[in-house]
């Protein structure tokens, strides 16, 4: 066995141990070894990724629908469910900015990724559908910008309540094991740097860009109560691994 495997086991064990002892002490022990062998915790992920380690890593390309163009609403959904899910996203626009997604981090939470998004991306839709179909019948006629600031705020409601489920099942993991919190969110922090270095790994030349929208508050508002009544998938966070039900730890 390599010391790079050594390195890996003991980063799996911190990131599971069940007290701030444990974790402490295999931190302890990495932080001696990368010196040693000069070597940092990054390199041996991106080691990983080079090698096609197993189910560790992977992406997906997740074509959105060719009839419509990107929109930045979509954009921000794919991104709530990024942060939720410990993937990274990677926006390859084509013509007319008919885009393809492609999502980056492990096998099963990409997967999940995926469930979510086809859920979400539908489920509001078919909310907004159906309240054109009640504006129609009233005579009420809206533009395309009102349904703009609409969609943002149903996904800006998706995403906080992504958030604050979180947040609170891990204080509810915390009540049972004291010091939990902290390396949970360890964990949470690795998952997605993980993630990030697969997507850099595969695009070492993207680049970040900002849309900027003019948001109608009333629509906003609406649009916020809508995404407040969403079922969300899931159902929040499992103890064991310290991720989403459905994500590997």
């Amino acid at each position: 066995m390599s010391y790079i495997d050594d390195i890996k086991k003991l980063m799996d064990a911190r990131d599971r141990a069940v007290n701030e002892n444990e974790a402490a002490a295999a931190a302890g022990i990495i932080a001696r070894l990368c010196a040693k062998h000069n070597i940092s915790e990054e390199e041996i992920i991106g080691r990983e990724i080079e090698m096609g380690a197993g189910d560790a890593l992977s992406d997906l390309a997740i074509g959105l629908e060719t009839s419509e163009r990107l929109t930045t609403w979509q954009g921000n959904l794919a991104t709530a469910i990024q942060e939720a899910t410990f993937t990274s996203i990677l926006f390859d626009l084509g013509y007319g900015r008919i885009a393809t997604m492609r999502v980056f981090g492990r096998k099963r939470n990409i997967e999940t990724f995926e469930y979510m998004w086809m859920y979400l991306l539908r489920t509001i839709k078919d909310i907004a559908k159906e309240k054109q179909g009640i504006d129609r019948a009233a005579g009420i006629k809206r533009g395309k910008s009102w349904w703009n600031s609409w969609y943002h705020g149903c996904v800006q409601a998706v995403n906080d309540r992504l958030r604050a489920s979180m947040k609170e099942t891990i204080r509810e993991i915390s009540k049972s094991v004291p010091g939990r919190e902290v390396m949970i969110v360890n964990k949470f922090s690795f998952l997605r740097k993980e993630a990030l270095a697969a997507l850099n790994q595969a695009y070492p030349k993207t680049r970040v860009t900002q849309a900027k929208t003019a948001i109608h508050e009333g629509a906003y508002i609406g649009g916020q109560n809508a995404g407040s009544k969403i079922s969300l998938p899931g159902g929040g966070i499992s103890h064991r691994g310290a991720g989403p039900k459905g994500l590997i730890g």
